[in-house]
């Protein structure tokens, strides 16, 4: 992907032709033995099937939040007693989804560690971690415009967010 962002990513189209995705950025960044590293995790990720548990886990996620804004518009366009019927399931629903959230990004963490150490056992821990400071200070260092990435036509954040960018409860690397 022609970008100067450092990333990489996996595609899994279970169970045929999995990609990976890296960018111009991550080549040009990297030397050859941390790019293997990044390599390694992405195919960790697909022989894990990572990718295909994580769009499962946020079809949950989906329904949740779907749900809850359908009912809480639905409160905000009729009158004051159709709010007070649907107060209980609006609650549940925004519980339900926070707790998904929750799950989904914690699995998303523990499946990055996982891929991190599978990576490093196959070309070195120190080209992992080599690879992923280097990432992670780029990253850090770059405009939140430059981390928009143009695919198909539309603008999408393809990139490790910095630790200072986010909640640490709400990372998924």
């Amino acid at each position: 992907l022609d970008t100067e962002l450092p990333n990489a990513y996996a595609v899994d189209a279970l169970p045929m032709k999995p990609v990976v995705m890296i960018t111009t950025g991550l080549i040009e960044s990297l030397d050859q033995s941390e790019i293997k590293a990044v390599i390694a995790h992405e195919i960790s990720h697909i022989k894990s099937y990572d990718v295909f548990l994580m769009t499962f886990l946020s079809t949950f996620i989906s329904f949740f939040k779907n749900k809850y804004v359908i009912l809480y518009n639905i409160t905000r366009q009729n009158p004051f007693y159709i709010a007070i019927l649907l107060a209980i399931p609006i609650i549940v629903l925004k519980v339900n989804y926070l707790i998904s959230m929750f799950l989904f990004y914690s699995i998303s963490r523990s499946r990055e560690y996982y891929a991190d150490a599978d990576a490093a056992k196959l070309v070195g821990s120190e080209n992992m971690k080599s690879a992923l400071k280097k990432i992670s200070y780029i990253n850090a260092n770059i405009g939140s415009k430059s981390r928009e990435v143009s695919v198909f036509g539309d603008k999408e954040p393809l990139c490790i967010i910095p630790v200072s960018d986010m909640n640490s409860l709400l990372k998924t690397h």
